[in-house]
């Protein structure tokens, strides 16, 4: 029962984003989701050796992890009258989105650019690698220089809000955590591959926060309490 509970509480709280998106919006957005959460993986590419198969898997409800439906912050978005595009790697994907009423985006960490984040809004970025193992820098390519991109082709897109799907193993390096909130440094040294990367990889987004006509801020769905 303690698991299904916890199950529900996520499901509502890994829509923040779409809240403070509607929150702050006085007028119809369109919206730019980076990560194809409407098909198992995420993005692949190509191995780095022999064998290996890359994946970015779902952070937020809807992936193997969470069945509540990925699709939901887009559904809210869409019902508050917003108009939703998402990164998409399929035919397969391409349907079931548009059938959804939202606009697939054919593109990837690797390749995106200012052309496919179009006139967009607000970008959510929810990819990330977090598979328990695989080559080192497969973390650094996925959450770092993956990020980075996306930092780059929305502000060259003239995004005006820009919302990082983080998380709290961004402060983990073997330590007891008490009382942790959102002043509690970064580990971006961790010996943790997946942490040190998400953790360097919130550096970039909020570093990027220097101008008033490109905000980014971090969310870190596990640590977000209320109802």
């Amino acid at each position: 029962f303690a698991a299904i509970a916890r199950i529900r509480q996520l499901a509502q709280v890994h829509r923040g984003a779409s809240r403070i998106v509607q929150a702050r919006a006085e007028k119809p957005l369109e919206i730019m989701f980076v990560r194809p959460f409407f098909e198992r993986g995420s993005i692949r590419q190509r191995a780095p050796c022999p064998g290996w198969r890359l994946l970015w898997k779902p952070p937020v409800p809807g992936g193997r992890r969470f069945r509540p439906g990925a699709a939901g912050p887009a559904r809210a978005l869409l019902a508050a009258g917003h108009s939703v595009a998402a990164m998409s790697r399929s035919a397969g994907s391409d349907k079931v989105i548009r059938h959804m009423g939202v606009e697939p985006v054919r593109c990837d960490m690797e390749s995106v650019s200012a052309e496919d984040i179009g006139s967009a809004d607000v970008v959510i970025h929810c990819a990330a690698f977090v598979d328990v193992w695989g080559p080192r820098d497969a973390w650094y390519r996925g959450n770092v220089l993956g990020t980075r991109a996306v930092l780059r082709a929305a502000e060259k897109a003239g995004v005006s809000r820009f919302i990082h799907i983080g998380t709290e193993a961004g402060i983990v390096h073997g330590q007891h955590i008490h009382g942790a909130d959102e002043t509690y440094p970064l580990a971006p040294d961790s010996p943790y591959p997946y942490c040190a990367t998400k953790a360097q990889a919130e550096q970039l987004v909020l570093a990027a926060n220097h101008s008033p006509a490109f905000t980014t801020l971090v969310l870190r769905p596990r640590f977000i309490w209320g109802p």
